[in-house]
């Protein structure tokens, strides 16, 4: 069932009563509801966290019984997220991003004479960025010997390449799980 609005606190109340007032012993929906509603976990990450044995469609199914149906997992998360529009979503890489440190791009930008070590273009000329030669998201870490200084055409460039790359290593990964 699709909604136009979002959940309310009241709404929440009364389906954390009816879960209490059940005979079943569903009270670890009870938690998986609160972190999606007040914390802002997503239905599988807190199913996960609580009761990892049940399918999220399982989940979905008791939701929707003790809502009457009205209410289901997502539209928890989508009311957390309208509700808190200053919380940013949170990727898996940002730990390792967060490492860049001004001393560490300084470090990088004076290694490389302020210029982009691809075209050679100074900083007086273009914007030039810091970039992980080999990406995060291929297992690259933030540390002086993975960072190079790039211009912005030189490093928007080179990201186009690198999807590529990890587009082939995946189905190279698939390649071998198919032939065991």
């Amino acid at each position: 069932m699709i909604r136009n609005n979002y959940v309310q606190p009241y709404e929440i109340k009364k389906i954390l009563s009816n879960i209490q007032n059940s005979k079943k012993d569903d009270l670890y929906l009870i938690k998986i509801i609160n972190s999606i509603y007040h914390r802002g976990l997503k239905p599988f990450e807190a199913i996960n966290k609580f009761n990892p044995e049940k399918t999220i469609r399982t989940l979905q199914r008791k939701m929707i019984k003790y809502s009457n149906g009205k209410i289901n997992l997502r539209d928890l998360r989508r009311s957390f997220k309208f509700s808190n529009p200053s919380i940013p979503e949170r990727s898996k890489y940002d730990k390792e991003r967060g490492k860049m440190t001004l001393k560490l791009r300084w470090m990088v930008l004076s290694r490389d004479l302020f210029r982009c070590v691809s075209c050679g273009i100074s900083s007086k000329e273009k914007e030039l960025h810091i970039d992980h030669i080999k990406p995060i998201c291929l297992g690259g870490k933030t540390e002086l010997k993975n960072l190079q200084t790039l211009c912005r055409d030189c490093n928007l460039g080179k990201k186009g390449i690198e999807l590529d790359v990890k587009d082939k290593q995946n189905q190279q990964v698939n390649k071998g799980e198919k032939h065991q």
